[in-house]
């Protein structure tokens, strides 16, 4: 098969199948993503005393990764495969494939930092919870002490 196509269309399909298989990972990925939001979400919402920063955070992260899934993906798949074999107009959609990727990396940073600003408020709400815990027991043993 190499010595009837030669070894550079072979470069070239190999290449478009590694590049085909990111893209269904990208895809299953965020397939995971959506479901793993909408359950964080479903158990935030049963978890913090239905809290609104906590929900407004997680909201936040689901509509990116809609907007991952739903915007960035399918045009990323789109143009990939556009980039992969059109070599004639190769610099114009490598230039667009590129910024995709800046936008999906983008996009990426911004649940991360939505979600160590989730992670760093659910940590500080334990917290002052217990403190507050803590303080009553610190009362009733104190009030236990001087009653008996």
């Amino acid at each position: 098969m190499i010595k009837t196509l030669g070894a550079d269309q072979i470069d070239l399909l190999l290449r478009h199948h590694a590049a085909q298989q990111t893209r269904s990972f990208y895809y299953l990925w965020e397939q995971v993503q959506v479901g793993l939001g909408l359950v964080l979400g479903i158990c935030l919402y049963f978890a913090t005393q239905k809290r609104l920063l906590s929900l407004v955070l997680c909201g936040i992260m689901l509509g990116v990764v809609m907007f991952q899934f739903f915007a960035i993906t399918p045009e990323l798949a789109y143009r990939g495969r556009e980039a992969d074999f059109n070599q004639m107009q190769a610099p114009s959609a490598t230039v667009r494939l590129l910024l995709l990727y800046q936008l999906l990396v983008v996009s990426e940073g911004m649940k991360v930092i939505v979600g160590g600003l989730l992670a760093s408020y659910l940590f500080s709400f334990r917290t002052s919870r217990r403190k507050g815990h803590r303080h009553e027991e610190s009362e009733l043993d104190s009030s236990l002490t001087s009653a008996g």
